[in-house]
């Protein structure tokens, strides 16, 4: 229903589905939708839809990729987040930052 009512406005306002606008205009249609102009199925504000979009969207992207989301650690490594390691130990007296690859719980079992 959300997602419908995102298509829908892109098509009220710019003629085209939600997928094909420019940057600009998904960015002002998801403006519309967090501010609650936006009515999804007639009577469910908009506000209440983009909250669990925009909560969804942040676990797939920083969840562990063991659970489906995250592909390829991409998430993790643009915050340089180090994701699962097993230890700290040889780095944790260090003064400068120290960027690691990140590992995933699956990397854990693969290895046995």
């Amino acid at each position: 229903m959300g997602l419908q009512a995102l298509d829908e406005t892109s098509q009220k306002k710019y003629s085209k589905g939600f997928v094909e606008l420019a940057d600009a205009e998904k960015d002002a249609i998801l403006t519309s939708m967090e501010k609650g102009e936006v009515m999804v199925a007639g009577s469910i504000n908009s506000k209440t839809f983009f909250n669990l979009l925009r909560m969804m969207t942040l676990e797939g992207v920083y969840s562990d990729p063991l659970y489906g989301g995250n592909k390829n650690m991409q998430g993790w490594k643009m915050r340089k987040y180090p994701g699962n390691q097993m230890s700290y130990a040889n780095i944790i007296d260090k003064d400068q930052f120290v960027s690691m690859e990140p590992r995933s719980l699956h990397d854990h079992f693969a290895q046995h």
